[in-house]
C-alpha cells in the first residue's frame, strides 16, 4: 500500500518523457539562397557589348571600367550604364560631356597608386564629394572600396552611396573568408543606410560552377553581383551568367499525350532559363527599402521539410517503450491495487 504513490509517480514521470515528438521543421542554412533574381553588373569591353545587349535584363548594369572605352556607351541598348572613376578630378572633367549617357557614377577608391593620396587620406570625405557630383548630374553613386577601405570606412561610405560593391575577387576561392567579410559588413551598411544596395564583386576566372556556388552562399544578403572580366571575351562570363540564372526549382512538365481527335503539340518544358533576356524579362525590381526590410524581417530561404526517417523510427521506439513500461508497471501495481480495493476485515 505504501509503495503505490511511488509507483504512480515514477510511471507519470516516465510517460512525460516519452511523449511522441512533433514533426520537425528543418530550416535551411542562412545563405542557401538562389541567384536568379540578383541583378548583374558586368565590366564590358569592345567584344562583349553585343552579348550584353542580347542577354541582359533591364536591371542589369553595363560597367565601363576604363575611360578609353567611353565610346561603348553609345552601343549599349539594354539595362543601365555605369562609368568608373578613379579620382574626383577626372569625374569633374569628364561627366559634363557624358552625363546624359550615364545612369550610375562609380568611384573605385583603393590604396594602390592609381588613386590620389589626398583622396585616400580622407576616404569618407572623398565619397561625399562624389555624392555631390552624382546629385548634380541626376545619377546614382556606386562606391567600390578595396578590402581595407571597406572594413575601416565602408559603413560611413554607405551613408552617401546608392550602391556599394564589396570586392572579394582576391579571396573568392575561400568561401569561409568571404562570408566573414561580406555578411557582417553588409548588415552594418544596411543599418547605416537602409536605402543602399549591396553587390559582391567576383572575377570571371576558374570554375564558374564554384563561383556561382560562392555567390549562392551569400545571395540572401545581396542585391546584385558585380563580375570582373578580361574585357575581351564573353565566353567565360556567359557561363557564369548561365549558372546564376539557371532555375533550380521548376521541375520539367510531363509530356502531353496526343489525342486522336485533336492532336496537341507537347508543351515546352520550363527547364533552365536561357540567356536571352529582354528588357521586360526582369524578375527582380530595382533594390528598394521595402524589398530589403522584408528580406531582413524573415530569415532567408527558410523552408519546411519533412523530418528524416530517424525521427519516425524514434517515435515508433518511444511508443513501444511506453507500452512495455506501462504493461510492466501495471503488473507490479496489480497486487497493491488489489489490496487497496479489497474490503478491510473487521477485527
Amino acid at each position: 500500500m505504501t509503495r503505490l504513490p511511488q509507483i504512480l509517480l515514477t510511471t507519470a514521470l516516465f510517460l512525460a518523457g516519452c511523449v511522441p515528438v512533433q514533426p520537425i521543421t528543418v530550416r535551411a542554412q542562412a545563405g542557401s539562397g538562389e541567384t536568379e533574381t540578383l541583378w548583374v553588373d558586368v565590366s564590358l569591353g569592345p567584344g562583349m557589348v553585343d552579348w550584353f545587349n542580347r542577354t541582359a535584363r533591364s536591371d542589369d548594369i553595363a560597367r565601363i571600367d576604363h575611360l578609353n572605352m567611353l565610346d561603348l556607351l553609345d552601343q549599349i541598348t539594354v539595362g543601365q550604364t555605369l562609368v568608373v572613376f578613379k579620382s574626383i578630378q577626372e569625374a569633374r572633367e569628364i561627366l559634363p560631356s557624358i552625363s546624359h549617357k550615364v545612369d550610375i557614377i562609380g568611384y573605385n577608391l583603393e590604396n594602390g597608386p592609381a588613386n590620389l593620396p589626398g583622396e585616400k587620406r580622407d576616404p569618407v570625405g572623398s565619397v561625399r564629394q562624389m555624392r555631390e557630383l552624382a546629385d548634380r548630374y541626376g545619377a546614382r553613386l556606386a562606391v567600390g572600396p578595396d578590402h581595407d577601405f571597406a572594413l575601416n570606412y565602408g559603413v560611413a561610405m554607405a551613408t552617401y552611396a546608392d550602391l556599394v560593391v564589396l570586392q572579394v575577387q582576391r579571396i573568392q576561392t575561400d568561401p569561409e573568408t568571404v562570408g566573414e567579410f561580406v555578411l557582417p559588413l553588409s548588415a552594418a551598411m544596411r543599418q547605416a543606410n537602409p536605402e543602399v544596395a549591396i553587390s559582391m564583386q567576383v572575377a570571371a576566372t576558374g570554375d564558374m560552377a564554384a563561383v556561382a556556388a560562392l555567390i549562392r552562399s551569400v545571395a540572401p544578403h545581396l542585391d546584385g553581383v558585380s563580375i570582373l572580366t578580361d574585357h575581351e571575351s564573353a565566353e567565360v562570363v556567359s557561363a557564369l551568367m548561365k549558372e546564376l540564372r539557371m532555375s533550380r526549382e521548376t521541375p520539367p512538365a510531363p509530356p502531353q499525350l496526343p489525342t486522336a481527335v485533336s492532336p496537341v503539340p507537347p508543351a515546352p518544358s520550363p527547364g533552365p532559363a536561357t540567356l536571352s533576356f529582354s528588357a521586360t524579362d526582369s524578375t527582380r525590381p530595382s533594390p528598394s527599402p521595402a524589398n530589403r526590410s522584408q528580406a531582413a524581417a524573415s530569415p532567408p530561404d527558410s523552408v519546411g521539410k519533412r523530418p528524416p526517417l530517424l525521427v519516425y523510427l524514434g517515435v515508433l521506439v518511444s511508443i513501444l517503450l511506453l507500452g512495455a513500461i506501462t504493461f510492466t508497471g501495471l503488473i507490479y501495481m496489480a497486487p497493491s491495487i488489489r489490496r487497496y480495493l479489497e474490503p478491510k476485515k473487521k477485527p
